[in-house]
């Protein structure tokens, strides 16, 4: 009610990323018409542990490595960092953290998929082509700029990145025609007559 007279109001919900927030708060009940036009964003947020600067050193990936798992060498080049793991890190190469953020700004064609109650696959996917980076996307800049590593980037990202795959999986299953039995398939054979009774065993 708040935010529907011009408040500026935040608030908190637990979702697996920002486009989340919108199908939690249709299954709160919440009214598509005043999600479309009260909310203006979504943001998403994890931690990463950030390398120790007093063990760091460069390390090479194989590049059937990075394309499996999506890292753009073409913009962001193939130099990686690592922590080799010291005292002042107790071995582990990491010290401290930092956040990698997914911001999801509720434009009008997503304000539209909305209304309509479309699925979260095809609400993340117009959100990426309207221009949200998701929360890998900001981890692989966090891992070009040197602050964490590859490992740690697809260690925090990875329930999203098998959730978004299982949904385009479904999408696809949802389009593929349903397969008919063959022309000469018999299926009276399993029919159990009305007045009969089955045995247990």
């Amino acid at each position: 009610r708040a935010a529907m007279t011009g408040h500026l109001v935040f608030s908190t919900l637990h979702t697996n990323d920002a486009v989340g927030g919108i199908t939690r708060l249709l299954d709160m009940d919440v009214e598509p018409f005043l999600l479309a036009s009260v909310v203006k964003a979504f943001i998403a947020q994890r931690l990463v542990r950030t390398i120790c600067p007093d063990c760091v050193q460069w390390v090479d990936y194989p590049r059937e490595y990075l394309a499996e798992i999506g890292f753009p060498v073409r913009e962001l080049g193939a130099r990686f960092r690592r922590g080799a793991g010291c005292d002042q890190c107790r071995q582990t190469g990491y010290q401290g953290r930092a956040a990698i953020y997914e911001i999801c700004s509720v434009t009008e064609p997503l304000r539209k998929l909305i209304m309509q109650k479309r699925d979260g696959g095809e609400l993340k996917q117009c959100a990426i082509s309207e221009g949200m980076e998701t929360l890998r996307q900001d981890g692989w800049r966090r891992v070009a700029q040197g602050k964490t590593t590859v490992e740690e980037v697809v260690r925090v990202t990875q329930t999203d990145e098998v959730m978004a795959q299982s949904l385009s999986r479904s999408r696809q299953d949802r389009q593929r025609p349903a397969r008919c039995p063959p022309a000469d398939w018999d299926d009276t054979r399993y029919l159990i007559p009305r007045n009969s009774r089955i045995a247990s065993p």
